[in-house]
């Protein structure tokens, strides 16, 4: 992981490889959304955010 990312993000790819959660992290440096499922880091819109945790939670409801 980058050196960019602070111990937030990296808490939450950590997280989410070790056990079946999704994080979200919101930067404090400059607001950017980002999510953590899967042990990858994604970043998102904040317009979006309600769109990706639906879809999320959908799919594992689905499992």
């Amino acid at each position: 992981m980058s050196s960019n990312y602070g111990s937030r993000h990296r808490a939450a790819v950590g997280a989410s490889e070790q056990s079946d959660v999704f994080a979200i992290v919101v930067s404090e440096t400059n607001g950017k959304i980002s999510y953590a499922l899967n042990g990858k880091l994604h970043r998102v819109l904040s317009a979006d955010i309600s769109k990706v945790i639906f879809s999320i939670i959908t799919e594992k409801r689905g499992k």
